[in-house]
């Protein structure tokens, strides 16, 4: 192997190595359990935001999902309304 295409070979194999080890990104919506985890509340809270208008979702398909953005502001509004 010649020292030009070692070092092609080289460059590649830290490129993928650095890709493979690069943290995925969060996904963008969970389950309603997921989103009940993440707050620290029950199932049945949980449904009850959802119901409530409290917490955005999207229904894909059969799946109900909560948009990690709508759980972030359900925080910030809360923190929101407690200062005030």
């Amino acid at each position: 192997m010649s020292v030009a295409l070692a070092k092609e070979v080289a460059s590649l194999t830290a490129e993928v190595t650095e890709l493979i080890e690069r943290p995925a990104p969060p996904p963008l919506s969970v389950s309603v359990d997921e989103a009940a985890r993440l707050l620290g509340v029950g199932r049945s809270t949980m449904f009850a935001l959802l119901e409530s208008g409290q917490v955005r979702s999207v229904k894909v398909g059969a799946r109900r999902l909560v948009p990690r953005r709508a759980l972030e502001e359900l925080v910030a509004d809360h923190d929101v309304s407690e200062a005030g």
